[in-house]
């Protein structure tokens, strides 16, 4: 190493330290970094002048001595500063990370224990809210039923009434015909008409009388009889919306029954009318009052019977329509699931009409069923796609033990 490299050395830490504000020996500060270099470069020029002055080198080399002597000791004393303050730099590290950890120890189950009851706070108020919702849905719903049982009550008393005033209608009807050999024979509506004077003159009344005798030859299976005297009550015009709904609904019963009657004596082009006039009177009493139910029930009985006379598979999907809508309004009676039944079956829908049966069992009561598996007999052969499936066997067996 030359001696232009040690002089640029020594100005280089000199510089380093002057940067990093270290305290250096009072021996070092005396030394002036130009004044060195001046005079190394001058005796560096001198001993190529004489350089067989050894004297001159000897001093030199002793100063060059000195100042790494003195370059030693500064970087000792760095390094010994240095390790110090990374020290207390950590110890202070250490000590805050200490405080930090001892702040987060107290702080976490505060700040659990906060959100604890906050939650608690919110899932309380959330319950509290869904319980006045479920305490106002349960009066409502409590004000809804007393005002449809009081509704239902007062309908079943109007009806009760009605059915007494046409039972005493029937009654002495009854008794003036049966009283009567001449009556009993002719029973016709001249009969009617006369007996109608006893009660009165006016058309309204004459056509309630009349509706009143069709009835009685209803109940005695006598349709044909019945079926004159509900067309007579008819042609009345009677401005009874409600007489005249009954009216129409007993002429489509009675065409029902004469068609049925017609069917089982083979002469099917007959039936086939009777059964769709029956239809028509139907569509009277629905356009007139879409609730009906009884009227929409005939009306799906009715066209199941004429789906199987004419072989029309559309007549069935029509009366499903129709059951569908009397299990909307009275979706409790069984009878139009067991109908539905009868016409999944008849169209080869096995599991639909396994299913609707199972309803008409589920809704029918106990002393229901009799009637039900009766019905279930009489129409085994509307059940001819299902009746060798198991559960369809599974199910009527179940129910014939009971």
């Amino acid at each position: 190493m030359s001696k232009r490299d040690f002089i640029i050395g020594g100005i280089a830490i000199l510089i380093l330290f002057s940067f990093m504000n270290l305290s250096y020996p009072k021996e070092v500060e005396k030394i002036q970094p130009k004044q060195i270099v001046q005079d190394i470069e001058i005796k560096e020029n001198s001993g190529k002048a004489i350089e067989h002055e050894s004297e001159e080198i000897a001093k030199l080399k002793k100063e060059n001595q000195k100042l790494k002597d003195y370059i030693q000791l500064v970087e000792k004393k760095m390094h010994q500063d240095d390790f110090n303050k990374l020290k207390a730099i950590t110890e202070s590290f250490y000590q805050k990370t200490q405080n930090l950890l001892i702040i987060i120890a107290v702080l976490i189950p505060l700040l659990t224990l906060l959100f604890t009851w906050i939650v608690q706070r919110s899932q309380l108020k959330l319950v509290e809210k869904k319980q006045e919702e479920i305490l106002k849905l349960v009066e409502k719903n409590q004000e809804e039923t007393l005002k449809s049982v009081e509704k239902k009550q007062e309908e079943a008393l109007g009806q009760i009434r009605e059915e007494q005033k046409e039972i005493r209608w029937i009654e002495t009807l009854k008794q003036k015909v049966e009283a009567d050999p001449f009556l009993q024979e002719k029973a016709s509506i001249e009969v009617i008409e006369s007996i109608g004077e006893h009660f009165s003159n006016d058309q309204g009344k004459l056509a309630w009388e009349l509706y009143g005798v069709g009835r009685y030859f209803d109940r005695e299976r006598k349709h044909e009889q019945a079926l004159k005297h509900y067309q007579e009550a008819e042609r009345k015009e009677c401005k009874d919306i409600g007489l005249m709904l009954h009216v129409h609904q007993s002429i489509g019963v009675d065409y029902f029954w004469i068609g049925k009657s017609l069917e089982i004596n083979n002469q099917t082009k007959d039936a086939i009318k009777s059964y769709k006039k029956a239809v028509k009177y139907y569509h009277k009493v629905i356009d007139k009052d879409p609730q009906f139910a009884e009227a929409h029930s005939n009306k799906g009985i009715t066209l199941i019977e004429l789906g199987k006379l004419e072989k029309n598979k559309e007549k069935y999907k029509e009366a499903i329509a129709c059951l569908d809508k009397v299990i909307d309004l009275k979706p409790t009676n069984y009878d139009p699931y067991y109908d539905k039944a009868r016409a999944y079956s008849l169209l080869n829908q096995k599991d639909n009409g396994i299913e609707s049966l199972k309803h008409s069992f589920r809704l029918a009561k106990r002393d229901e069923i009799g009637d039900l598996l009766k019905h279930l007999k009489d129409d085994i052969k509307d059940f001819e796609s299902i009746e060798n499936d198991k559960e369809f066997i599974d199910l009527i067996g179940r129910y014939k033990e009971k």
